[in-house]
């Protein structure tokens, strides 16, 4: 998945839930909290990072464009029952914004229990787009399907 995806699924979440629409369940992959640090977590940025102009130069031009991609704020009001799934040598999006992502939402949410958060250790070698490859994954979210259509 691009990183723009969690961000789009995330602000249409919102939507449909501001609308009185229902969704059942969202399964996020290598989701990312907020693009301002997606921008300052990027392998390539880290060259850059140290200088003084980074914000200025590569932050703030995203901001003032409305490309914020802010997963965090568009979950804080939504009940959807969501499953997160992260590898932790995750190279494009490092596993701490999808952690992160998953903090805020429980800060946020008073169900708790409608969030879960699946770490797939480093020795996997999954990394960005190798998820699909886990034993394990049709039997995660089957489970997460039949305890989102229970609260639903």
């Amino acid at each position: 998945p691009s990183p723009s995806s969690t961000a789009k699924v995330c602000a249409a979440i919102a939507v449909l839930e501001g609308e009185g629409k229902k969704v059942a369940g969202v399964v996020l992959e290598a989701p990312f909290n907020n693009l301002s640090e997606e921008i300052r977590e990027y392998p390539i940025s880290q060259l850059f990072t140290i200088l003084p102009w980074f914000d200025f130069c590569f932050v703030e031009p995203v901001y003032e464009n409305n490309l914020r991609f802010e997963s965090d704020v568009n979950l804080r009001n939504v009940s959807v029952p969501l499953l997160f799934l992260h590898a932790e040598d995750d190279r494009v999006v490092p596993f701490k914004l999808g952690r992160k992502l998953h903090e805020s939402v429980l800060r946020h949410r008073k169900e708790n229990n409608t969030v879960d958060f699946i770490r797939f250790e480093r020795k996997l070698g999954y990394g960005h787009k190798f998820i699909y490859r886990d034993r394990h994954l049709p039997m995660i979210v089957r489970k997460f399907m039949e305890k989102s259509l229970q609260k639903s």
